[in-house]
């Protein structure tokens, strides 16, 4: 006669399996959530670099004028919103939009100020510009 104790049973049940499969589903969203998020965080330092990158060619390029057409050209850099690609070509489908700000205090000083707001997911991020600004004089 065959006897059958349930203590000498060795396996696993439905239910143990289901547990586990549970908790296994439950870690690895959370490591995709967080490995996501990282990549979110990468892109938005990234743009934010390269917005800080058009500000200070924007500043050279000022500097620049200065020194070959002379302290008052600088009002012919005044610019409005212009949409810009990565490498600061004037593009319409560009991610990059700049503003440059001539601001004149008296006949020898004259402030720079140049604005870069980037288009992250379709959406311009207007709450966090990079914004340079220089004082520029004229001591001739």
């Amino acid at each position: 006669m065959c006897t059958s104790n349930s203590k000498n049973k060795k396996g696993i049940t439905l239910v143990e399996v289901l547990f586990s499969a549970v908790i296994l589903a439950i870690v690895v969203s959370g490591i995709l959530l967080l490995f996501t998020q990282t990549i979110d965080i990468a892109k938005r330092i990234d743009y934010d670099y390269k917005a800080a990158s058009l500000a200070k060619a924007r500043m050279e390029r000022a500097r620049s004028v200065i020194e070959t057409s002379g302290f008052d050209s600088l009002s012919d850099l005044v610019e409005t919103e212009t949409i810009l690609d990565a490498d600061g070509v004037p593009d319409p489908e560009g991610d990059f939009k700049r503003t440059t700000q001539v601001t004149s205090i008296d006949d020898n000083r004259t402030e720079y100020e140049v604005t870069i707001i980037y288009r992250y997911r379709q959406q311009w991020k207007d709450n966090n510009p990079v914004t340079f600004a220089t004082l520029f004089t004229d001591i001739q």
